[in-house]
């Protein structure tokens, strides 16, 4: 089933399970992977900050695992289910550029241009609110 780098892990059951840590990534992202890597079906999103940042952690281990196929369809899921917004937009670009995710990078220096106004609101608004709790 795997290629390069990877093998297959030898026989396992629900009584003897092989058990694989997976050091900064949640369950729940390294489910959804391994889903995709044996169904092909794109994960089920919402547009929800929850979900952005499970779409976000599983673009970074796309990456990091050489999973070109699921990082493309991520890319194309959090462009299309529109996630980033004037209040994401910074922290989603950061992520793209660390997944080297350059079709969302794109889409979100075209939404910063674009939105530019509102996203320097919500760059204040954040600001203010940082400020606020440090008193």
């Amino acid at each position: 089933m795997f290629s390069g780098t990877f093998a297959e892990a030898g026989k396992a059951s629900s009584e003897h399970p092989i058990i694989v840590h997976v050091q900064g990534t949640s369950r729940s992202c390294v489910e959804k992977a391994l889903d995709f890597a044996y169904t092909t079906q794109p994960p089920t999103f919402e547009r929800t900050d929850s979900d952005t940042d499970i779409a976000l952690e599983m673009l970074a281990l796309a990456n990091s695992w050489f999973m070109t196929e699921l990082h493309h369809v991520l890319q194309n899921c959090i462009i299309r289910l529109k996630m980033v917004h004037t209040f994401n937009v910074d922290a989603v670009l950061v992520a793209a550029e660390n997944a080297r995710a350059t079709k969302l990078v794109d889409y979100c220096k075209r939404f910063i241009e674009k939105n530019m106004e509102q996203v320097e609101r919500a760059r204040q608004q954040g600001q203010e609110n940082v400020a606020e709790s440090e008193t």
